[in-house]
This record gives C-alpha cells, structure tokens and sequence, in this order.
C-alpha cells in the first residue's frame, strides 16, 4: 500500500486521508479485534491471510511516525469465493493485479502523528496544525470556499456527538462524514422496528467504511447521520446505520468532515482556531 504515499507526495502534500474501492489485493495481511489483556482494553487477533481478495470499500490514513511515513488502514473485501472479510490491514497487503480507484484527500495545513497512546497503551494518530501550509500555490489561488477538519476522537466518546462537538466548534453547519478510520466499544446499529436496535458485542470493533451526512434543522439544531461497516473479534461483518449516543470510541478514531454549502462570507476560522496558529 506504499503507493498511496507515493500519490500524495506526487501532489505536494504529506499528510491525507484516502478513501478506496474497487480493485484486488494480493495477499491481504490482517487483524481483526480481540480481547483485552491486562496492560489493554481491547487488542489485536493473531494475523490473519487471505491469498486473494476484491476489495469493496477501504479507508487509510497517511501520516507519518517517528519520522517516517506511516499508514493506519481499514478495508472490507471478499475472497474469490464470496466470503466478506474485514479488517485491520498490516503493511505486508498488497496491491493485485487490478488496482483500487483512490479518492486521496490531501492535508496541507496538519501533521499526522503516529505514538503510542498512554490510555490505551495503542499507537494512534493525532493531528497536530502547521504554520507553514505545503498546499501548492496553484490550488490556493482557485479561492474554494469549503473547509475540511481532521480530528481525533478519544476513546468513550460517542462518535456522533462527537461529530456534532467538532461542527460546532469550527462553525459547521452542514457536512460529509468521510474516510472515517478508527475503533467502537462493540456497536449499536439501528434495526427493523419490530425487534428494536442490533448490538454487536465489544470489547472493540475495527470500523473498515464510515459515512455520514450533519445538517442543521429550522431550529438551528444538529442532526447527523452515520453508516458504517464494521468487523466484530470473531470476524462477523456487519453494517447499517449508529444509534446516537450509544457508539462510544474504543481506542481512537480518525475523522474527516468536509464542510458543504458554506454561508457566504462565513468561512473565517474561529478564534480559538487563529491562536493556535499564530
């Protein structure tokens, strides 16, 4: 998967964000989630191989760690006889004969960190700003009006809420949730009426696809609303959409929102924003 890094450095950038589908991987190296052990939470299964797989849906984040390039990616594929997989892809993946179609979302203005997580005693991405910004003059000049904001959402925070704290603080009112990467105690999916919510057992689940959309209602509200795929520690895939506030963060997650339909004249940075650049 080191090609994802060579195309974002092809662009100028570092750092990003790359959403795939399609394509083959050949072999895929994997993990899934498994139960925790005395120093974690939750922790990785022993690593799984599958010789041959057509990927569905992908996600990567591209950063670096101690001091080199360094890739966190969640995939879902089938083998060659129809079996869906997914998982926590190691380095040792990679591409087939047929490649996967990349929609690469380059971060000029952070720094993806890569270190070990005190709480969870995990390795986990952390966006740090930059003062001097690597996004080509040529782009800057087009004048594009939409924002993007990467974060980090620590663990037993809920996703949605979360999503609606990090609107809120950049003065969002309207969003894409995309190339969401990270980790869920276990999940709450929305189910037929009928039988009420669909629970995954935890201790974690690897989300490998997560989408979402915020809008603001005529009460000047937030209302969000997030798909995801994800992979449960016997390897069970599942899918549909999260209950709100019933999705806590298990050890990270990796979030990018992109800013739809901005208010005309409104895309100043907040101040709190402005101070930690200056």
């Amino acid at each position: 998967m080191s090609q994802l890094f060579d195309a974002l450095h092809g662009i100028g950038a570092r750092n990003g964000i790359a959403e795939l589908s399609g394509g083959s991987l050949s072999p895929v190296s994997y993990c899934v989630p498994a139960d925790g052990t005395h120093e974690r939470t939750v922790s990785y299964s022993a690593t799984r191989t599958t010789p041959q797989a057509n990927l569905i849906l992908g996600a990567a984040t591209l950063g670096s760690r101690d001091g080199s390039p360094f890739i966190h990616s969640h995939c879902l594929w089938t083998t060659p006889d129809g079996v869906l997989q997914a998982g926590h892809i190691w380095p040792e993946t990679q591409i087939g004969q047929s490649p996967p179609v990349v929609v690469l979302h380059a971060l000029h203005d952070v720094d993806l960190v890569s270190a070990d997580d005190p709480e969870t005693a995990m390795p986990v991405f952390t966006p740090q700003l930059v003062k001097d910004s690597t996004m080509p003059e040529n782009q800057r000049e087009r004048g594009e009006t939409c924002r993007s904001v990467i974060a980090r959402v620590c663990p037993n925070e809920d996703i949605t809420s979360a999503v609606k704290t990090i609107c809120a603080s950049a003065g969002i009112r309207t969003a894409a949730i995309r190339g969401g990467i990270g980790s869920l105690i276990g999940a709450t999916l929305t189910g037929p009426a009928e039988r009420g919510p669909v629970r995954v057992e935890g201790p974690g689940t690897e989300v490998a696809t997560l989408v979402g959309l915020l809008t603001t209602n005529t009460a000047g509200e937030p209302e969000v609303t997030i798909n995801c795929t994800l992979v449960d520690k016997y390897g069970q895939v599942h899918a549909g959409t999260l209950v709100p506030g019933e999705n806590p963060v298990a050890v990270t997650f990796e979030l990018l929102i992109q800013e739809l339909n901005p208010i005309p004249g409104g895309t100043d940075l907040p101040e709190h924003q402005k101070e930690a650049l200056a």
